[in-house]
């Protein structure tokens, strides 16, 4: 997976910066949103609980997607309790 700014937003008034992202993931599955924070704040070194992500817009087939990125000044998630959360989904699949 490869991720590309596309634009960047200083937004002052609501303290956060926004990003405008494309993703290329050809031959893989369209990235869940935990997974793209994740990877996205390792290589701009940010912290992922700050990361709030906009719905991931992929075209049918192509394996490239869009999504809009705003990074808080505070924290605006917690990270721990998202993967309890798909650890109890994986074991309802199963």
């Amino acid at each position: 997976m490869k991720i590309e700014v596309k634009e960047t937003k200083d937004n002052k008034l609501l303290g956060r910066e926004e990003y405008f992202l494309k993703i290329e993931h050809t031959n893989e599955e369209t990235p869940s949103k935990d997974k793209l924070a994740k990877k996205f704040a390792a290589e701009n070194d940010l912290d992922p609980e700050k990361i709030e992500l906009e719905g991931i817009q992929t075209a049918y087939g192509s394996g490239i997607s869009k999504v809009k990125a705003k990074v808080h000044e505070e924290k605006v998630r917690d990270l721990s309790e998202n993967e309890e959360d798909s650890e109890d989904e994986e074991e309802e699949e199963e």
